[in-house]
């Protein structure tokens, strides 16, 4: 095949040049058969006709763009009409031939259990003549050597008739293929857990082939042997074929073209070959007219060949003096220990199943045998690892510790525990690996227990033997009294609980004193609370060594009516506080602070509501700051009606909004150090002063947006007021680089069309989107708008107050999106700063 320089324009993926296929192609009367090249072909024959060449040569013909027909090399007698035909770019043909063919071959339809390596590649590794030290990503002196071979053997390819047997290719395209299947420059292994699909055409015949391997106990191992594209978008494959592959990957090597590839929305992942295959289900769609076919892609091992692909390889010997090859094992430990890190059960379980093979069939052949006998320092035998085969970071030992710092400690311990080696003890026992231990998996906004089987190995073999050197631990409350009587912890010094419910919290505290609760130790505390009065409580003297108190208050009622110890709290030196809509700022924030005379840092962020006047600069300072000296940064502003004159260091800024009978307040220091911003309303400043022009009051200082901009990742923008405005295109574009979270459910249609048009704004980071649906389809164009797709395309999670059915531009405007993935996120973060949103009713 001849081959195609890399080309960048993009019209080539919407042209297709076409042959007739007709018996007799110059026929009029008969009915004309058109067949589509390659995509290979297809590009070489559209750059020639774009670059004013006269012909396009291919393998066997060449096109004569004059006359329109495709003409044989070997006899010009032999010619056929072509023609050129532009395409809508989702048209399904154009990528059957990427997605459609069948990924196994039809003479043996599961292509056997060859393992990770095929037997194509063993032997370009043997006429190569290399070792198993000089692959590519091991040895990358070789890789010129490879390189050139790889481009001569290409060229020789091209100019000679194909073979049909793969063993006359090891020559001219091994030293190719192994460069692609060791690509020492993209190696990745895919997150456990991840979905992958393909569209295919399959006989009766092959269906019931995989049928027929359903029921089996054992399911068989199979293999895919060559590069395979898939997709992460099932609506994708679903265009493809008569049978839809859902593969589920347990551990398995892939590339993700979409940010290569000219049809991203396609979201495609090359397979490398080897990943083995079981046949888990097996069913058919009426609906989609489809058999569906779930499998599991594993990395494994052709057994019979083991770790043994070059040349006069001695086979497997268990000396007492050679430590046996764990390689399989360590990696399915380690990637079940990223699983864990993780937090998804998905994952989690298909690491588990994996890690439970590799460890049945490492028994089996005796692997584990002779473990006790291994030799030398952790490093030196994973340096010793035969890393060619070894998934999850054992690739390369260079640097290895500190991949595996990087894991979760208690991840790592629960991985090497049951390895029966007296070295890897000793490295999981080192206090880096033990000072803190984490027993809590987060996902999303969710917190899941520590599966029992994993607390039993912990509370029965790992803790016992490290406790001594655990200085911090992070507990549910459903495990954490196991934990804790387990061993005496010296060094404990920082205990974090999650889970905090009242059904549990009663079983431990109901009927005990509040005096119970103190600590004359405890220097630093984060808590969230239902009420201000449990921090009240917090503050009655029992924390006598308290210098740090970071306090996140949930709950707006106040049902205590006990009386609180309101003595000064001379200690304190640091103080955050999170409310949002509190009624009591008079009566119960204002005293609770000035009894903090002695603060040095002070955090606040305070929704206020049901006031007649605004908390200005003059109350900020008559009212709080001036009881707090020691504060080490004051705050101040240039203006705001002149009332923060006395306040001399940092700059403010405000926003002032009314609607109806209600007026809305911010009040924050700049540079905006928060990581959200709610309730923002009609003013908007990096609109108004960069785009809209309306009024540079609005933030005092111009300059000062680009501090505000640039650190806020979560904006909840409400106005439904409608505006409409004369847009300049002469005005820069707003950027925020690091917003991730988007709320304009409640915005009119023109703010929504700022935030989301990329000529107006830039949106790199945006992730989670929640919009009114007849805004979100008013702005892109029932989702066909081009402007707009720039800022939806990382989306992943759309959130609608209506269930609605998704039509193709949906998924091509949101290519990321987890679909019937809705609800609504109540999150609330702050860093560093003050914030006030005071509310204040207006007199008609």
């Amino acid at each position: 095949m001849a081959s195609a320089s890399p080309v960048s324009n993009k019209s080539f993926i919407n042209v297709q040049w076409v042959w007739n296929a007709s018996p007799n192609p110059f026929s009029k009367s008969q009915n004309i058969e058109w067949r589509r090249y390659s995509d290979v072909e297809n590009m070489i024959i559209e750059k020639a006709f774009t670059t004013g060449e006269t012909n396009a040569i291919l393998d066997d013909y060449h096109i004569d763009f004059k006359h329109s027909v495709q003409i044989s090399n070997d006899d010009i007698h032999k010619q056929r009409p072509v023609k050129r035909t532009v395409c809508d770019k989702d048209d399904r043909i154009l990528r059957e031939e990427r997605f459609l063919p069948n990924p196994v071959p039809p003479d043996r339809p599961f292509g056997g259990q060859y393992g990770f390596i095929s037997p194509f590649i063993k032997e370009v590794v043997k006429d190569l003549n290399l070792t198993k030290k000089q692959l590519p990503s091991k040895d990358k002196t070789v890789v010129p050597m490879i390189v050139e071979k790889a481009a001569s053997g290409i060229i020789e390819e091209g100019s000679e008739q194909h073979e049909q047997v793969w063993r006359s290719k090891i020559r001219t395209l091994g030293p190719f293929c192994l460069l692609l299947w060791d690509n020492p420059f993209n190696r990745k292994l895919t997150k456990p857990g991840t979905i992958l699909y393909r569209g295919a055409k399959l006989s009766a015949d092959l269906i019931a082939l995989f049928k027929d391997d359903c029921p089996k106990d054992p399911r068989p191992w199979h293999s895919f042997q060559a590069f395979t594209s898939c997709t992460r978008n099932a609506s994708v494959a679903e265009n493809f074929g008569n049978v839809l592959f859902i593969m589920k990957i347990c551990l398995a090597f892939t590339v993700d073209l979409t940010e290569l590839s000219k049809y991203s929305y396609e979201e495609e992942e090359l397979l490398f070959p080897g990943v083995s295959f079981t046949v888990d289900i097996m069913e058919f769609d009426k609906k989609k007219n489809k058999h569906l076919i779930y499998l599991t892609l594993q990395q494994r091992h052709d057994k019979a060949e083991q770790h043994h692909v070059y040349k006069n390889a001695p086979q497997p010997s268990y000396d007492p003096q050679t430590p046996p090859d764990t390689s399989a094992y360590i990696s399915a430990a380690l990637v079940l220990g990223e699983a864990l890190g993780s937090g998804d059960p998905d994952a989690i379980a298909a690491a588990k199943a994996a890690l439970d093979r590799v460890t049945a069939d490492a028994h089996a052949s005796g692997v584990f045998d002779h473990a006790a006998a291994f030799s030398g320092s952790v490093l030196d035998r994973v340096a010793s690892i035969d890393d060619d085969y070894a998934v999850a970071g054992a690739a390369d030992c260079d640097g290895h510790d500190d991949d595996w710092k990087k894991l979760d400690n208690a991840n790592v311990l629960y991985s090497l525990s049951d390895i029966d080696n007296e070295r890897f003890a000793i490295l999981a026992q080192e206090k880096m690996f033990t000072k803190f231990l984490n027993f809590v998996l987060a996902l999303a906004d969710d917190i899941y227990l520590i599966p029992t089987s994993i607390l039993d190995r912990f509370c029965s073999c790992i803790l016992p033997r490290v406790h001594h050197n655990v200085k911090c631990l992070s507990l549910d409350l459903t495990s954490m009294e196991r934990i804790l009587r387990v061993a005496e912890y010296p060094y404990l010094s920082q205990l974090k609980l999650f889970n905090f419910n009242q059904d549990i919290c009663s079983s431990y505290f109901t009927d005990l004193p509040s005096t119970t609760f103190s600590s004359s130790i405890l220097t630093k505390l984060c808590i969230s609370l239902n009420t201000l009065q449990d921090c009240l409580s917090l503050l009655d003297g029992r924390l006598k060594q308290l210098s740090t108190l970071i306090v996140i208050v949930h709950g707006t009622k106040n049902h205590s009516t006990f009386d609180h110890n309101m003595n000064d709290l001379p200690n304190l030196k640091c103080f955050s506080l999170t409310y949002n809509s509190i009624e009591a700022y008079g009566a119960q924030v204002i005293p609770l602070l000035r009894r903090m005379s002695h603060l040095k840092g002070l955090i606040l962020y305070l929704s206020i509501e049901n006031r007649v006047v605004f908390v200005d600069g003059t109350r900020l300072y008559n009212e709080i700051l001036i009881h707090m000296p020691q504060l080490l940064h004051r705050l101040s502003i240039n203006d705001m009606q002149q009332t923060f004159n006395k306040l001399q260091c940092q700059q403010m800024a405000y926003i002032v909004n009314y609607s109806c009978d209600t007026g809305t307040c911010h009040i924050f220091s700049l540079p905006f150090s928060f990581d959200r911003l709610d309730y923002i309303g009609v003013r908007f400043g990096p609109f108004e002063t960069r785009i809209l022009h309306w009024n540079y009051t609005i933030f005092p200082i111009a300059e000062e947006i680009n501090s505000f901009e640039f650190c806020i990742s979560v904006l909840h923008f409400c106005n439904s007021k409608t505006k409409q405005f004369q847009y300049n295109q002469s005005h820069p574009i707003v950027e925020f680089p690091h917003l991730t979270s988007l709320n304009v459910r409640r915005a009119d249609v023109y703010y929504v069309e700022q935030f989301l048009n990329t000529a107006k704004t830039y949106l790199p980071r945006l992730t989670e989107l929640e919009v009114d649906y007849d805004n979100l389809v008013t702005v892109t164009g029932n989702f066909t708008r081009d402007a707009t797709r720039g800022n939806c395309a990382k989306v992943k999670w759309l959130i609608f107050e209506i269930t609605i059915e998704y039509s193709r531009d949906v998924h091509v405007t949101f290519l990321r999106c987890k679909w019937n993935y809705f609800h609504y996120l109540n999150k609330m973060n702050n860093k560093n700063s003050s914030v006030f949103e005071d509310r204040v009713r207006v007199n008609q």
